[in-house]
């Protein structure tokens, strides 16, 4: 489901509801057509209990879905600052290092940082990933692990220096995965024809007016369209429109070359309030 990225939200959403209330209207006339009253008795009484069954089956995926989804991108969303709070906190442990190695440590992470926010990011949108960031993790490593202690308090340093690039590299290899694991297609295809199935039924219930039929069951199709709708969008956290903004990235990144964080009164959160 990934091409529906490459889509604006609007449109992918205008087009979906679109399609999917159009195929319902028309499967509505059509069968309103073709029936007979009688017939519209007869099928009242059988429609019922099955829709009731498989509608309830329906709502209780799709509410699982949408939970887990959202779940998932706000679990993303944290996984990224627990990723900028290491990176953080590793560039100040650096300044404890001896000067050589320091300036280098700390020059690696700005060039990481700068890497993330201005390609890395991006690059996600996409499903790809930055070279340049994925060398720069890989350099932090490689100083500190080639670091030589003279004393305890330095190699007491160097352990925690390693220690934080540790949660700092697993918070970058979650943020890469959670932006190429999705929901997988059967589920969808799944879904698509359990969701056609339950506002099918709908079409053979006894409506004396064929507005308001109609207007009950283009309720349900928008309803339903919509939840799968939200379901896509938010399936892949890194992409799209919905994507996760790099916020916390982008003030790292400002307070790592020198410059003060945006304080509450000028940020675009504070502004948009």
């Amino acid at each position: 489901m990934t091409w529906v990225y490459a889509i604006p939200s609007w449109l992918f959403f205008v087009s979906i509801l679109a399609l999917a209330c159009t195929l319902s209207a028309s499967g509505l006339l059509f069968v309103r057509h073709v029936l007979t009253r009688s017939e519209e008795l007869t099928h009242n009484d059988v429609a019922g209990p099955i829709i009731g069954t498989v509608g309830t089956i329906l709502a209780v995926i799709l509410s699982f879905l949408l939970v887990t989804v959202w779940q998932e991108y706000d679990g993303a969303a944290a996984t990224v600052g627990q990723e900028a709070s290491a990176i953080a906190d590793l560039f100040h442990v650096a300044a404890h290092f001896p000067k050589p190695v320091a300036e280098h440590l700390q020059s690696t992470l700005k060039t990481y940082v700068n890497a993330v926010v201005e390609d890395e990011w991006p690059a996600m949108r996409d499903g790809r990933t930055s070279s340049t960031a994925r060398n720069a993790s890989l350099a932090t490593l490689d100083i500190v692990a080639r670091y030589q202690p003279q004393t305890a308090a330095q190699q007491a340093l160097q352990q925690d220096a390693l220690g934080i690039i540790s949660t700092f590299a697993d918070a970058r290899r979650n943020r890469l995965f959670a932006n190429d694991q999705g929901i997988p297609i059967f589920f969808w295809v799944g879904n698509v024809i359990l969701a056609a199935i339950t506002v099918g039924f709908c079409f053979i219930f006894r409506v004396r007016s064929a507005i308001i039929h109609l207007v009950m069951t283009l309720a349900l199709t928008t309803v339903i369209a919509t939840i799968f709708v939200l379901i896509a969008l938010f399936d892949y956290p890194f992409r799209g429109d919905s994507q996760i903004p790099p916020t916390i990235f982008t003030a790292l990144q400002r307070s790592l070359s020198g410059e003060s964080p945006p304080t509450e009164s000028n940020s675009p959160t504070a502004q948009a309030r």
